[in-house]
């Protein structure tokens, strides 16, 4: 059975408007997503619209609160805080690459279950 974006959103993903903004900020289809999630997961790698702090500045900034909430979930599941760097610069490319990361780190679980 073929692994939907709706049941991903609906049943699986811990913050689904986060997700929705990751994936369109992708830019492709979720069956891209879905099938090649290992190579969406390292921001570092280059991701289409999570490379330039052109793009994750804006991106982390639109949507701060949505990330933060996930950061929130995802501490509080692994019992301690991570590590976050305090320049602004840095700080919303940080953020950025976050949501990336944990969303498709979601995605790959998804997948595997």
């Amino acid at each position: 059975m073929s692994k939907t974006k709706k049941e991903f959103l609906n049943d699986y993903c811990t913050c689904p408007e986060l997700a929705k903004k990751v994936f369109n900020q992708i830019g492709v289809q979720w069956s891209m997503v879905r099938d090649n999630a290992i190579d969406y997961r390292n921001a570092e790698s280059g991701v289409c619209g999570f490379t330039y702090h052109s793009d994750t500045r804006p991106f982390a900034k639109r949507n701060i609160l949505l990330i933060l909430t996930a950061l929130d979930i995802f501490e509080d599941e692994i019992g301690e805080p991570l590590n976050k760097p305090f320049d602004s610069e840095s700080k919303y490319n940080w953020y950025a690459w976050f949501a990336l990361e944990h969303v498709i780190d979601q995605v790959m679980s998804y997948t595997e279950y």
